[in-house]
């Protein structure tokens, strides 16, 4: 769904219209439809209804009956069950195009025939999310850190809420479901934050996002190409480099749209990237993106391994790759993937391992070699990503191959490709602003209390630019998420 669109504008127009006018019971009735309508007419997910229903309806059941039993064995049976319904649903839509690519040309060579539509299923919209979601609550109800919830609609609305259903954030129960349940409070500072951050995240995916995707593929195609064949290898590192500027507007975009729709309902939605490039370390780097996946793969995938006497055998370090080769895992099952979890997984274990050597010899009272140890630190940790971008986005083995040869033996560049960086950083440059704006301060609405000229300077750039991207008649294409 593209939240940029006319479509989105005139739904989003009519549900506000109405819910405006509703008290508080009401609304939420509203809210619940609209987003149902939203998930399965607009966003055209109705044939994978099921799969949103069947995890609706087992948590709200499961996690009431483990707050209910009083025996231990009995509720971890329960939670078993919960993990079970969800993680074979999630699986085998997410798992399906591995097995057909594995398995099934393997099938047809001994002559058997695998019938169309097993080729060919597609992975619901959403579907990681709000099982994520899900799984989240029941695990917290297990735990003691959540109560159940005894009202179905508000438990559902806290699954289906439009505004952060497709692509998150993950919200924890205990955030989300007493603003549920409480009247909310509109007003004029959250609306006019909150318009804000809509503008920003339509200026992040048209501006910035949607201009500089064809520019990355271009200078850095992912799709396969012969061994044999030699490209410059700074373009690889370029292309992958604004590739991964362009998926921070793209995601960064959409939470911020979304942050701030939720502002206009009355609701806080959490934030989801804090400017992720200006990470000092690669632990820095995934605390600071999609911050409630990593949030929520810590609190009940990693530390749940930490205490279990098989897993924490493996140290600190072996339990980061293992957990990240599920992050990659989790994107999809692909050989590409995997090796990016597993890149990110050890970097995380080295940085472990050199983290109190760096900490003895990094500590400058000289200003000037602090300064230069910080830039040096995040341009260090930037660049590990987009090696790890390399193995990410190609679609092949013999993709990937090439590129990282191409990179280390022709560390060339195209004549143009300068150029085309510049360009990709200007539009860039209004959000890398904000971003230190917000690290220097910690503060995620820190534009809003800016000096007035400096701000509507700054909103005046991004709207110049904003129309330039629309003149210069770029397709705004659907969001991607994983």
């Amino acid at each position: 769904m593209d939240y940029t669109s006319i479509t989105f504008a005139t739904f989003l127009a009519i549900v506000l219209g109405v819910y405006l006018l509703v008290p508080h019971k009401v609304q939420n009735l509203w809210l619940l439809g609209t987003s149902l309508f939203f998930y399965f007419k607009i966003c055209d997910a109705g044939p994978f209804a099921w799969c949103l229903l069947i995890s609706i309806v087992t948590e709200f059941t499961i996690a009431q009956k483990i707050a209910a039993v009083p025996d231990k064995n009995t509720k971890r049976g329960l939670l078993w069950i919960s993990v079970g319904v969800e993680l074979a649903i999630l699986g085998f839509f997410k798992l399906n195009g591995f097995f057909v690519a594995t398995f099934v040309p393997l099938i047809e060579g001994l002559g058997l025939t695998v019938s169309g539509p097993m080729q060919h299923v597609g992975l619901p919209l959403a579907i990681s999310f709000y099982t994520f979601q899900c799984l989240g609550y029941t695990i917290d109800v297990y735990r003691g850190q959540q109560k159940p919830e005894t009202d179905l609609l508000d438990f559902a609305l806290f699954v289906v809420l439009f505004f952060q259903l497709v692509a998150g954030p993950i919200e924890r129960a205990r955030k989300l479901l007493p603003q549920i349940k409480a009247p909310r409070v509109l007003g004029a500072e959250p609306w006019s934050s909150g318009l804000w951050l809509i503008f920003l995240g339509i200026y992040k995916k048209v501006g910035v996002a949607d201009q500089l995707f064809p520019y990355a593929w271009k200078i850095a195609p992912a799709n396969t190409m012969g061994f044999g064949h030699v490209y410059p290898g700074i373009d690889v590192l370029v292309g992958t480099a604004i590739a991964a500027i362009a998926m921070y507007a793209e995601f960064s975009g959409y939470t911020d749209a979304m942050r701030g729709l939720g502002r206009l309902f009355g609701f806080d939605i959490s934030q989801n990237f804090r400017a992720p490039f200006l990470a000092r370390n690669i632990q820095d780097y995934w605390g600071r993106w999609h911050m409630t996946l990593t949030k929520w793969i810590t609190d009940y995938l990693y530390m749940p391994m930490v205490l279990h006497k098989f897993w924490k055998r493996l140290g600190s370090g072996g339990l980061a790759v293992v957990t990240m080769l599920i992050m990659g895992f989790w994107h999809g099952a692909k050989l590409s993937f995997l090796l990016w979890g597993l890149w990110h997984g050890s970097l995380i274990a080295l940085y472990g391992k050199v983290r109190p050597w760096l900490y003895r010899h990094t500590t400058f009272t000289n200003p000037l070699a602090k300064r230069l140890w910080i830039v040096a630190s995040v341009a260090t940790t930037f660049l590990c990503c987009v090696l790890g971008g390399v193995l990410f986005n190609a679609d092949h083995w013999v993709t990937i191959k090439r590129e990282l040869r191409d990179v280390i033996l022709h560390p060339t560049l195209s004549a143009g490709t300068l150029g085309t960086l510049w360009v990709c950083l200007l539009r860039f440059a209004p959000i890398f602003v904000l971003d230190l704006m917000e690290n220097h301060s910690g503060d995620p609405d820190r534009v809003g209390k800016i000096a007035w000229p400096l701000r509507r300077l700054l909103q005046a750039g991004m709207v110049a630019l904003l129309v330039d991207a629309l003149l210069a008649g770029m397709p705004s294409n659907p969001f991607q998420y994983f």
